[in-house]
């Protein structure tokens, strides 16, 4: 054989595995840049509308105190360390609670000056137990676990809740001082996602978890283990939602079918809620609800998936019968919108739905549908807030990152001044 020939071959392999090194790394970086500019939480501080925390698919925080005109990142504020789940003090327009994400724990924070520095309130807690010498550092107990959301009383600002993975922290001090309550399935600690309070009696909580629901109607002093399961199917039931005018009333989404389900006695039975549309499509096994809202009146809405068409349903007499809320996607009359979430103004007035083409309106409680008269076309729709103190500014964050709307949701314009650039 040719030794030039060889040799050329093995110079060309070398090229072409460099090409697809660089291939593949811009492919990764510029799957990194979209991830990072993709706001998944929204937090406007109900004193100051100008206060903006936002959250990215990649856990990094961003503040505006300009509503969005320009971001600043809030890495490194607290040595290295991400900012994450910001809770405004109802009362108290300068108290601001957080969580900081670290390699090694979580720890909770909280703000006097709205956000412009932090101290440590709360390491976590790492500690020493009895059995063991100051320097053998394999035998740590955390005391709370991991954080992994934080909740405000809505009535007592000084009451304050983690959801943590060894059970529920509970602050009556604004955070000074923390009881652990743990919630053990067996010898196992149970981890807390869901946190709900009812609005009418902040004594009425219930807590759900990845294997179980618990409720306690002496706000968090103690806790009752309640069925996660139906009687007739192995489905956990997960993101629990209480209707606002009835405590034993609550909604949540079945593990691992993703069906819709209802209980009418506090979470101790479940009965499977079908939606018409679905029940008889032949995509029924496939279907899947992703997001329910329920609402000052109790109606219900539930954002539905089967393949890759997302519908918005809406029951008004608890989930016996629903109604497809048909939404045209505005880019394609003869397309339906594919709805991401939804957001329901304090007045029940407006209904927000967010798209992968923008946000849409409704202001007859889903019976007709208004698209934006102009949206950025990078413009995707995973979560909507609503300006607290003006109910015409509208902010939605996605893949595209942000976008804010000052007339109701009739025009939009990004604002991602300060936010990582990414290619959409």
């Amino acid at each position: 054989m040719n030794a030039g020939f060889v040799i050329s071959r093995r110079l060309f392999a070398v090229a072409t595995i460099s090409l697809l090194i660089v291939f593949m790394a811009n492919a990764v970086c510029g799957a990194s840049e979209v991830n990072a500019l993709k706001v998944l939480r929204i937090t406007i501080s109900p004193h100051n509308p100008h206060v903006i925390y936002i959250t990215t698919l990649l856990g990094d925080s961003y503040k505006s105190t300009d509503g969005g005109s320009s971001w600043v990142s809030q890495y490194g504020f607290m040595e290295e360390r991400k900012l994450s789940r910001p809770v405004f003090d109802r009362d108290n327009p300068s108290v601001v609670y957080a969580a900081a994400e670290g390699r090694n724990n979580d720890v909770f924070i909280k703000s006097a000056d709205g956000g412009e520095s932090w101290d440590l309130v709360f390491d976590g807690v790492w500690r020493k137990t009895s059995e063991f010498s100051e320097d053998d550092l394999e035998f740590l107990e955390f005391e709370c676990g991991g954080i992994n959301r934080i909740f405000g009383d809505p009535q007592n600002s000084s009451t304050l809740y983690l959801g943590t993975t060894r059970g529920i922290c509970k602050s009556i001090d604004g955070g000074l001082h923390w009881e652990l309550n743990k919630l053990m399935n067996g010898s196992y600690y149970e981890s807390v996602a869901r946190l709900v309070i009812y609005p009418k009696n902040t004594s009425i909580i219930y807590a759900g978890t990845h294997s179980g629901n618990y409720k306690s109607i002496d706000a968090g002093e103690s806790w009752t283990a309640k069925s996660d399961r139906t009687e007739t199917e192995k489905v956990s039931v997960y993101g629990l939602e209480i209707d606002p005018n009835n405590s034993e009333i609550v909604y949540g989404i079945g593990s691992p079918d993703s069906h819709l389900y209802k209980s009418v006695d506090s979470t101790t039975s479940w009965q499977r809620l079908n939606i018409p549309s679905l029940r008889h499509s032949r995509w029924e096994e496939r279907a899947s609800v992703t997001t329910v809202v329920v609402a000052d009146n109790s109606s219900v809405y539930a954002i539905a998936r089967f393949e890759s068409i997302d519908r918005l349903y809406k029951s008004v007499d608890g989930g016996s019968s629903w109604q497809h809320l048909n939404i045209p996607s505005f880019r394609n009359k003869n397309e339906e919108a594919k709805i991401n979430t939804m957001v329901i103004s304090d007045d029940n007035s407006v209904i927000y739905a967010g798209a992968r083409d923008g946000v849409y309106r409704s202001v007859d409680g889903g019976r007709s549908w208004q698209a934006p008269e102009f949206v950025p076309r990078e413009m995707s729709t995973e979560i909507i807030a609503i300006d607290p103190t003006n109910p015409k500014t509208v902010y939605s964050g996605g893949s595209g990152g942000m976008h804010k709307s000052t007339d109701g949701g009739r025009t939009w314009r990004a604002i991602n001044e300060g936010l990582p650039q990414g290619h959409w």
